[in-house]
């Protein structure tokens, strides 16, 4: 029997995560063993293994994030890393942000030669190093066949930017979440754990860094598939029944989950 994938596509900031494990929970209490997968992770650890061969110099994704431009050289090395690294999902412990979800779930944790790198991937300089070497194409295509390929048999709901288009076309069902500007940019500078009150000069710092960095993120985020930059740019629908468009706005996480269990009961997935 084929094993259920729910794809969950989104750009930055727009509550993927959240989303996954809230969703991922509520099916397993109806008896299906889903587990949360985060494509990003996956990008991220390949930014990990190339800052730690030197690939990509730290000094430089520090000072430029994810408008570096890597060299041919960096580039084909790149693409040979993620084809060959030995990268692999496992499934970790219910996320440890459990107090924030009603039903929270298994949550596919990310090893690097046999060691887990998860709790590290969390640092900005990853996501920027994962921003980067999005952009190479043969690298996405080569992440894209490890993805189709993660913890088989198991249900899986994988959140990502274009899982819905490149790496599992063939779901019956994708789900694209999206949230307001004003919505991202809270979520961005609460992630940047923002210092001194407003007003002052260090928030204002923070202000200009939250701006400078989701421009950045827009600007990757257009690199993907179309359909994600068409939703993110008009707030709407895609023409087509085999997606599902959900707003996830500040609070009303349950509301966006229940939304998707509606739509997967309404297509015979669950």
């Amino acid at each position: 029997m084929e094993r259920i994938v729910i794809p969950i596509d989104g750009a930055a900031k727009t509550g993927k995560d959240e989303v996954s494990t809230e969703l991922a929970g509520r099916l397993r209490k109806l008896g299906l063993p889903f587990v949360v997968v985060s494509s990003g992770l996956l990008y991220r650890a390949l930014a990990y293994a190339a800052l730690e061969r030197g690939i990509i110099a730290r000094d430089k994704l520090l000072r430029k994030g994810s408008a570096l431009e890597l060299s041919i050289e960096a580039q084909n090395l790149m693409i040979d890393l993620a084809r060959t690294a030995d990268f692999q999902y496992c499934i970790g412990e219910t996320s440890r942000q459990e107090g924030l979800f009603a039903s929270p779930a298994p949550v596919a944790n990310m090893f690097f030669g046999g060691v887990n790198i998860t709790r590290f991937l969390g640092s900005p300089i990853y996501g920027d190093g994962g921003s980067v070497v999005c952009r190479i194409k043969e690298v996405k295509q080569a992440l894209s066949d490890r993805l189709r390929a993660v913890l088989p048999g198991t249900p899986l709901v994988m959140n990502g930017r274009d899982i819905g288009e490149r790496v599992f076309p063939e779901a019956k069902l994708k789900i694209m979440l999206v949230a307001s500007d004003e919505e991202v940019s809270v979520r961005h500078e609460r992630d940047l754990k923002p210092k001194g009150r407003p007003g002052t000069k260090a928030h204002q710092r923070l202000k200009s860094k939250v701006a400078h960095s989701l421009s950045l993120r827009r600007a990757s985020d257009a690199c993907a598939t179309p359909s994600l930059s068409r939703v993110t740019a008009a707030r709407q629908e895609i023409p087509g029944k085999e997606f599902v468009v959900v707003h996830n706005q500040n609070g009303k996480l349950l509301e966006a989950v229940d939304r998707i269990v509606n739509a997967l009961m309404q297509y015979g997935i669950v």
